[in-house]
């Protein structure tokens, strides 16, 4: 029954192999070349972006929990204007306030304390 005749049916497609010319494959070499490099950017471009992304959000978490930390105690450390005097006796640094010469803190004496020096003499002395 094959004849020339048209045949009756619905007009569609039919997928089948189709062969590249020499010229289109060298073109579709030279268009993957170019897709790989655009992904090689993208991909470079992407761990740029992830990592300024997570150094925002870490940053973000720590001081979230800075603040967390500040609410839940309801305090800060903050610098204050101190003496700080040797104590061989009890091997300890002693910390006193500039202005009501109150007593701070106390924190062990390190590395090279022992090595007094004029002004701790004195202080030392007149205790």
């Amino acid at each position: 029954m094959a004849n020339n005749k048209s045949r009756r049916g619905r007009l569609t497609s039919f997928d089948m192999p189709y062969f590249f010319s020499e010229e289109e494959k060298l073109q579709l070499g030279q268009d993957l070349v170019g897709s790989l490099e655009n992904i090689t950017e993208k991909e470079a471009d992407y761990k740029r972006v992830q990592k300024e992304w997570k150094d925002e959000i870490d940053g973000a978490k720590g001081n979230a929990l800075l603040l967390r930390h500040k609410v839940k105690t309801g305090t800060e450390m903050r610098p204050v204007a101190a003496r700080m005097v040797i104590n061989m006796r009890d091997e300890v640094r002693e910390y006193y306030a500039v202005d009501t010469d109150e007593l701070l803190g106390t924190s062990p004496m390190q590395f090279g304390d022992e090595q007094l020096t004029i002004n701790d003499m004195e202080d030392f002395d007149n205790a």
